[in-house]
């Protein structure tokens, strides 16, 4: 008689979560606190902001600028959280769950 095992040890079924925030330049303050205290916890972790930042010895090194249809505001959230949802799309989708 021959056994098939049921348990897969690959990683091709592990589930990744990506986790994004979105805020602006003068709020990039928060972006290393926030990494630090929940966004290392994720597989994946972005900042969409106004401005993107390179230098690793300024506050909200990481941040990427997501443009965004409309003014920057607060009730103007729905469009910036639509061009979040597409940058994941289109550059995480394979990646994360």
């Amino acid at each position: 008689a021959s056994s098939t095992s049921t348990t897969d040890d690959s990683d091709d079924n592990e589930q990744k979560i990506l986790c994004g925030i979105y805020t602006y330049e003068k709020r990039h303050d928060s972006v290393t606190a926030i990494a630090e205290t929940w966004g290392w916890k994720c597989d994946g972790f972005f900042a969409a902001s106004t401005k993107t930042i390179d230098d690793p010895n300024k506050p909200g090194f990481g941040a990427i600028h997501l443009p965004h249809f409309g003014a920057e505001g607060y009730f103007n959230m729905w469009h910036k959280t639509r061009s979040i949802l597409a940058y994941m799309h289109d550059y995480y989708l394979e990646n994360y769950h």
